[in-house]
Parts: structure tokens; C-alpha cells; sequence
């Protein structure tokens, strides 16, 4: 019975993962429209998304949906910032919880942001 055990919690979570892929869902079967981080959330609302942040009051970010995959949603910054380097924001939200990221045209790849639950 240990030994069933053992192989069921070693072997089930590769292949539920390689199930749903092949079926094109995510593991945790389906996206959120809320995600939370320690300074706030990112929520949905509609066919935009929009930051809001717990300690900055009413200011909140816009952001458009670009695509999504199983794995990530994919966020673009929907207003234009003053700053060059920063002027177009990509996140990338994990659709089952993890370390989101963020990449900006001053940044040749993907930089880890903050954790995110949904």
C-alpha cells in the first residue's frame, strides 16, 4: 500500500500536467480573472485588466489582454508611460499561480517580478 502510494504521488503529477496540456487546458483546469500579489491584484474586468494596488489608493494601471496559452496570460500596458525605456510593458501572469514577469524593450528577456496567486 506505501509503495502504491509512493508511486501515485511520484507519477500523478507528470501526467496529470501531460493530460491537460494535451488537451490544451492548464493543470489547474482553468484561468482566473483575479490575481493577487503581496501589493495587490491584477483583475479582470471585462476584456481589460487593470492593477490595483493595495498602498497607492485609487491609482490603478490598465493593462490589454495580448494572448494566453495554457501556461501564461499575457499582459501589454494599455496607456503610454513619459519614460522611453519603459514605455511599453509586457507581463506575463502564470494561469496557475507562480512568479510573475515582466519585460520591457531595455530588458532582452523576461524578468522575474513578484509571486502571484490566484
Amino acid at each position: 500500500m506505501i509503495l502504491l502510494t509512493f508511486l501515485a504521488a511520484r507519477v500523478g503529477p507528470p501526467v496529470w500536467t501531460a493530460l491537460t496540456r494535451a488537451v490544451g487546458r492548464p493543470h489547474c483546469l482553468n484561468c482566473s480573472d483575479v490575481y493577487m500579489y503581496a501589493g495587490g491584484a491584477l483583475q479582470r474586468r471585462g476584456e481589460d485588466w487593470v492593477e490595483v494596488p493595495t498602498y497607492r489608493g485609487f491609482n490603478v494601471s490598465y493593462f490589454d489582454e495580448l494572448e494566453r496559452n495554457t501556461e501564461f496570460i499575457y499582459l501589454i500596458n494599455a496607456a503610454a508611460r513619459s519614460n522611453a525605456k519603459v514605455n511599453t510593458i509586457i507581463i506575463r501572469i502564470p494561469v496557475c499561480g507562480g512568479v510573475s514577469q515582466v519585460a520591457v524593450p531595455s530588458a532582452p528577456t523576461w524578468i522575474d517580478s513578484h509571486p502571484v496567486w490566484r
